[in-house]
């Protein structure tokens, strides 16, 4: 995803400039200060639509519930997918590549490993990754996903999110190393499929800076909006702590589908457009 960078660098620079004391030492927040912020929405897109791959496969074989049809997205018609039922494990083959009916293109395998249906609670996956790509960003990790159960009240089922060992490999070849907590809720009875992320993250950037990210407000993803290959949470707020010093709220709106998210910092603000 592209920032127009030169307008964006300059704000952002103001803004550390002036949330410093004069006599105080700026803390280095890297070469490029916004683009931990912009990585950091790349990170929750990436793995939210990896997610889903995993929940569609295991949707296939009747492995999860859901009342609704299918989960958000799709997988292109060249997908093999794959179950090997002895060993509750299933593989989702996207070869050398291709692109899926919203624009998401993945090559390589997801491996999906299962304690049993999914919509039961402390049933868990674990998904790996063999020389998988999303839209060119290779992912390797373990991802370990597990049923926390359901709230009958508001018929939401819960799952918690585990990743220790993430690592991102973008198309310029820069590395991010990611640890991930974070509660994912899907709302099983709303027609656009409704699903919200909380939690916490840690990264080590691309550019070598580590930053956490503290979800205050849930992220909240809708079939609408990912139908259409925009994995940028259409609502939610976020702290984004730099450096261990600097430390940026992140606003991703009330609920229009967009790319767009605001960026406040010591009462300035700064309008952000994904692409």
């Amino acid at each position: 995803m592209i920032l127009k960078r030169l307008t964006l660098l300059i704000a952002i620079s103001n803004i550390l400039l002036i949330s410093c004391h004069e006599n105080d030492p700026l803390p280095d927040p890297g070469l490029n200060p916004y683009s931990t912020i912009v990585e950091d929405a790349e990170i929750n897109a990436v793995f939210a639509d990896t997610d889903n791959v995993a929940l569609i496969a295991l949707q296939i074989y009747r492995l999860v519930y859901s009342t609704e049809g299918n989960f958000f997205g799709d997988l292109c018609d060249e997908a093999i997918v794959t179950h090997f039922p002895e060993n509750k494990r299933i593989i989702v083959d996207f070869g050398d590549g291709c692109t899926s009916g919203n624009g998401i293109t993945r090559n390589g395998r997801v491996i999906i490993n299962y304690t049993g249906m999914i919509s039961f609670p402390t049933a868990s996956i674990t998904v790996n990754f063999q020389d998988y790509f999303v839209n060119g960003v290779k992912i390797e990790g373990t991802r370990v996903t597990t049923n926390k159960g359901i709230d009958l009240n508001y018929m939401t089922l819960s799952f918690e999110i585990k990743m220790d060992n993430g690592k991102l490999t973008w198309t310029d070849g820069g590395q991010s190393n990611v640890k991930i907590s974070h509660n994912r809720k899907f709302f099983l009875h709303d027609q656009d499929m409704r699903t919200e992320i909380i939690g916490s993250s840690s990264v080590k950037s691309r550019s070598g800076v580590d930053f956490t990210s503290d979800i205050y407000y849930p992220l909240v993803y809708v079939k609408t909006c990912t139908h259409t290959g925009n994995w940028i949470a259409s609502e939610g707020m976020g702290f984004l702590s730099l450096s261990q010093s600097i430390v940026f709220q992140v606003d991703y709106g009330q609920g229009k589908c967009d790319r767009e998210i605001t960026v406040i910092l010591e009462d300035e603000s700064i309008r952000l457009t994904l692409d």
